[in-house]
C-alpha cells in the first residue's frame, strides 16, 4: 500500500516527478514570532496553498518545494508519485544526545497502479483504491482510522496512525496524518505529516511544538478548482 512504501521511504531516510507545472511563492507575517512561508502549487485543475512555520524551516539546506518534479515509481501494487514538497524538521536534543525526534511534511501526486482497474473520480472511488491497496500490500503492521474532512469546500479522506504503546526505554512507533483527494484520471493528491521518535522518554521536550507545527500547516491548507 502507499501508506505502507511511504513509511518504509521514510524510515530508511531516516536511517542514515508528466512534469506538473508548480508555482511557488514565500510570504511573512508581520510577527517574527509566528512568521509563516506560503507555498503554491498548480496541480491539474486546482491550486493548492499552505503555509509552514518558520521554525519548521530551520536547518533547511535545499528548498523544499519543487519546480519540476519528475514522475518516479514504486514498488508493484502502488502506482507512481511525482513530489511537490518534501522537508525533515530536527528536534534537536544536546549535543551527546543527538535529535530527539523528526517531523515530515510531504505533498505527492500518485497515479493508480496499472493493476487496478477501476477509477478514481470521485472520494467513494478513491477510498475504494486505498482498501485495495491495503489488501494488495497484505501488511497489519500498522492499522490507521479513516474519516472525511472538509477544506475549502472540498471532501478529502483522512487517515491518521497512532503511535504503538511502547515500553519505556522503547521509540513510540511513527505518528501520522495523511489527507488524500481524488483528481480524476486515475490520479490523487497525497498530503502527509509524520514525526518519528529517535529518544524514548523525552517527548515532554519535543511532542507539544511537532503538534503545534503540524496543526499550523494542516489548518493553513487551501484548495481551489482553477480550471
Amino acid at each position: 500500500m502507499q501508506i505502507m512504501s511511504i513509511l518504509r521511504s521514510l524510515q530508511i531516510l531516516l536511517a542514515g516527478h508528466a512534469v506538473l507545472g508548480g508555482v511557488t511563492t514565500g510570504t511573512a507575517m508581520a510577527n517574527p514570532r509566528n512568521s509563516m512561508h506560503e507555498y503554491r502549487f498548480n496541480i491539474e485543475e486546482y491550486e493548492l496553498s499552505f503555509s509552514v512555520p518558520k521554525a519548521f524551516l530551520s536547518g533547511m539546506w535545499n528548498r523544499p518545494d519543487r519546480y519540476n518534479p519528475e514522475w518516479k515509481k514504486d514498488r508493484r501494487g502502488e502506482g507512481s508519485y511525482a513530489e511537490y514538497f518534501f522537508h525533515t524538521h530536527w528536534f534537536k536534543g544536546p549535543v551527546w544526545v543527538g535529535n530527539y525526534a523528526s517531523a515530515i511534511f510531504i505533498i505527492r501526486i500518485i497515479e493508480a497502479d496499472s493493476e487496478y482497474s477501476g477509477q478514481i473520480s470521485t472520494l467513494d472511488d478513491l477510498d475504494k483504491y486505498l482498501n485495495w491497496e491495503w489488501m494488495f500490500d497484505g501488511s497489519k503492521t500498522y492499522h490507521p482510522k479513516i474519516s472525511r474532512k472538509t477544506i475549502s469546500g472540498f471532501d478529502w479522506i483522512q487517515t491518521t496512525i497512532e503511535p504503538s504503546n511502547s515500553k519505556k526505554n522503547v521509540n513510540r512507533g511513527p505518528e501520522n496524518t495523511i489527507l488524500w483527494f481524488p483528481l480524476g484520471n486515475r490520479r490523487y493528491l497525497m498530503v502527509l505529516w509524520q514525526i518519528d521518535e529517535f529518544v524514548p522518554g523525552k517527548t515532554n521536550r519535543w511532542l507539544d511544538k511537532a503538534h503545534e507545527m503540524r496543526d499550523q500547516i494542516l489548518n493553513s491548507i487551501v484548495m481551489r478548482q482553477v480550471n
